[in-house]
């Protein structure tokens, strides 16, 4: 099978189906038909369409402390931050690991780190996907024809090509309100950093 009919396969089989109902069977069908069709657009389109520039990536250094680590990883609050070592992608840490790795004692959190993923910017986001999904990873680094990285690409910023923005667990800044509402906000982002 290949990766378009799979992946129409897959995505249409997770459509919901409106119940029978004269004034509602219209809509889910159009629905439906909405979200074939960004599937068979998705089949043409590019990492390039996707992706994160690189400039508004939050990345990390190897050299960076426990702390300011952790403080960097709660400031953005992503799951996954590439990892940078003299200028050059070392890997890929996810922070979760991270913050249970240091509350266990551990210190040397570079043993953390994931090969990362490459991807072009050409590439395209059908092969992305599967390759993702291959390597059980969420997140691939586009780096140019020169070896430079110039974006990032995660499933979810590929999942929304087809069905539109993705509401995530953290989209409406709970802790943040919480946080700021007690009077701790501030402390945390400012020892980010």
């Amino acid at each position: 099978m290949g990766a378009l009919a799979w992946a129409t396969k897959t995505l249409v089989a997770r459509i919901p189906r409106a119940p029978f109902n004269a004034g509602r069977e219209r809509p889910a069908a159009v629905i439906r038909q909405h979200y074939a069709l960004d599937l068979v657009d998705l089949a043409h389109r590019r990492v390039r369409d996707a992706m994160v520039p690189w400039s508004k990536a939050v990345t990390a250094d190897t050299s960076m402390s426990p702390q300011s680590l952790t403080d960097l990883a709660l400031a953005s609050g992503h799951t996954r931050l590439p990892i940078l070592r003299n200028g050059e992608i070392s890997g890929v840490l996810h922070t979760k690991e991270l913050l249970t790795f240091l509350a266990a004692g551990e210190r040397d959190w570079r043993t953390l780190l994931r090969p990362p993923v490459t991807v072009g910017p050409e590439d395209a986001l059908l092969s992305v996907l599967r390759l993702l999904q291959t390597r059980r990873s969420h997140m691939g680094i586009v780096i140019d024809r020169g070896g430079t990285p110039v974006g990032i690409v995660t499933l979810e910023d590929i999942l929304e090509e087809v069905l539109g923005d993705l509401y995530d667990e953290d989209d409406d800044r709970a802790v943040e309100r919480l946080l700021a509402a007690r009077g701790k906000l501030k402390d945390v982002v400012m020892q980010g950093r």
